[in-house]
């Protein structure tokens, strides 16, 4: 049995950290409204955050906010990137309204800098929403929103990012023949998102189709068996690996309970 141990971040620290290490930084404004200082802390805080959305959300939102409120007093500054992460966040923790409204934000942005770009985007994390919440309809309009104007602009990566969210929700309604077509649109554009999507689509859209399984796979007659991540003991000491991350933050590594002792040995 491997330990499990709670990766415990505190971001009050790192918080406190970011201040001290930007106040060192001379205050000659890098913006019109925004010193060093400041621009320092709101990279620091939107990284930061990006990374810890990923498994401790409540953390977070805490940085992001702060972000928030830096932004704000600074005429909004970069303001819809902490917006936009915000919005993610709480899709994550189930709370669609919030993020709903964090996104129809920028789209106001957008709309009030004649921003497309901004727009375009906006339609398609509105859409995620909807999508999130099962609303599938409303999914589809924003999306085919987002994908006119991705379109219009000739903005090749949105419009694949788009296509596939696009086909997904047909995916969920069941409607496999059109999340087939929008995948088979999408290749003939040369606008694959990744491969394995285009793959496993066509695949399963195939079958849905009632082909049989026989030609579209390889046979193998044995698995391949991969070696798994050795930890390295050196004396006292042991170097071990993450293995896996789970949804509460917890990191499970590869040093068991006998290995553990065995160097240990009584310290």
């Amino acid at each position: 049995m491997s330990y499990v141990f709670k990766l415990n971040i505190t971001f009050i620290i790192c918080l406190s950290l970011f201040r001290s290490a930007a106040q060192k930084n001379d205050l000659h404004p890098t913006h019109s409204f925004l010193s060093k200082s400041d621009s320092i802390l709101l990279d620091s805080l939107y990284n930061l955050s990006y990374d810890l959305s990923f498994y401790d959300s409540d953390s977070a939102l805490t940085l992001i906010e702060e972000y928030l409120n830096i932004s704000k007093k600074n005429n909004n500054y970069q303001i819809e990137g902490g917006l936009v992460t915000k919005g993610y966040i709480h899709i994550k923790l189930g709370n669609h309204k919030t993020a709903l409204d964090c996104f129809f934000q920028v789209l106001k942005l957008g709309e009030d800098n004649n921003d497309s770009l901004l727009i375009s985007e906006a339609y398609n994390d509105i859409a995620v929403v909807y999508g999130e919440s099962e609303k599938y309809l409303k999914s589809l309009s924003y999306y085919e929103k987002s994908l006119e104007i991705s379109r219009s602009l000739n903005d090749l990566f949105n419009i694949s990012q788009t296509l596939n969210n696009y086909g997904l929700v047909f995916l969920y309604l069941n409607n496999y023949d059109k999340a087939y077509e929008i995948t088979l649109a999408e290749d003939n554009a040369g606008l694959n998102s990744f491969p394995l999507k285009s793959i496993y689509s066509k695949i399963a859209g195939f079958i849905a189709q009632g082909g049989e399984l026989e030609g579209i796979y390889k046979e193998i007659d044995e698995l391949y068996n991969l070696v798994p991540l050795e930890p390295v003991i050196r004396d006292a000491f042991i170097q071990g690996s993450v293995i896996y991350c789970d949804n509460y933050g917890n990191l499970i590594v590869n040093i068991n309970r006998d290995l553990f002792t065995e160097v240990g040995n009584g310290r």
